[in-house]
């Protein structure tokens, strides 16, 4: 009977799973599959052939193409000021001790993702008009900055929670200053949640279009918002050939950090490294 029960249950689960996977794979497949439709129309699925004309199209368009660099360019600028900012903060909350302090710093770090995008965009477009900058790229940057730090941060920390601070005192007896010790005993040690920081930093940037919507001027304006106006007013198969392109980005960036980093090593060790790392 108690077999009966696990056998039942794996199954359910199993079902679960694929029914998950299915949900999450589904729309990529779909928007694949109808980026290399031949026809000029959006028709039924599936494509009675194949055809390259939408990613011509794409590249062809000089809006899409200098949208598409804005969008990675920001991306980059803002993931890895994230990346450095989130990793000094989380190392700032791993040294207070008291509960309350530590706690309201946390949560004053992940505040941003509990305010709407659209709000941030507004509330900064505001601010910075008042300072005089404007909407534009250090606009946009900063918006993208405020909206993916909660996310470093809450990745790094976690990282760091396995860290002993003894490893910290080992170092500094053996003669490294207290910088030496974190920038080379804590921050390796912690490379895991600072890359996987850092890859969902690019993946919510390159996707971000709510708040980059109030923040853009005609000569600096970011993919996901050229979509969404293209969507409005002239729809066709363009718009999949391009969200294509940006899931493809965001898949480029994680295969960069397999062959640079290495991605099974990365999350294989964990923040405590190998038994050599001990």
């Amino acid at each position: 009977m108690k077999r009966l029960i696990d056998s039942i249950g794996l199954t359910l689960v199993g079902a679960f799973v694929g029914v998950v996977l299915i949900i999450v794979v589904a729309p990529f497949l779909y928007s694949l599959v109808m980026s290399f439709d031949p026809r000029l129309y959006l028709g039924t699925f599936p494509p009675p052939g194949i055809s390259g004309q939408w990613y011509a199209k794409f590249f062809s368009d000089e809006r899409y193409v200098r949208a598409l660099w804005t969008s990675l360019f920001i991306a980059l600028t803002s993931s890895v000021a994230a990346c450095i900012l989130g990793t000094l903060a989380a190392l700032g909350l791993l040294r207070i001790h008291r509960e309350a302090p530590r706690a309201a710093l946390d949560g004053m770090f992940a505040s941003p993702k509990f305010v709407p995008n659209v709000v941030i965009g507004f509330a900064l477009l505001m601010a910075f008009s008042i300072v005089g900058i404007g909407a534009g790229f250090t606009a946009i940057t900063c918006a993208h900055l405020l909206i993916v730090l909660p996310l470093v941060v809450r990745s790094v920390s976690a990282a760091l929670d396995g860290i002993k601070p003894s490893l910290i005192d080992a170092a500094m007896s053996l003669g490294a200053t207290r910088a030496q010790a974190i920038f080379d005993v804590v921050i390796p040690l912690a490379r895991t949640g600072i890359a996987v920081g850092f890859v969902f930093a690019m993946a919510v940037s390159l996707d971000e279009v709510a708040a980059s919507a109030f923040l853009t001027t005609p000569s600096v304006v970011t993919l996901p918002v050229v979509l969404i106006s293209d969507m409005k007013a002239n729809f066709d198969l363009t718009i999949a050939a391009a969200a294509v392109m940006m899931m493809v980005l965001v898949l480029v960036v994680v295969a960069v950090l397999d062959i640079t980093v290495g991605i099974e090593r990365l999350l294989g060790r964990g923040s405590y490294g190998d038994s050599s790392n001990r």
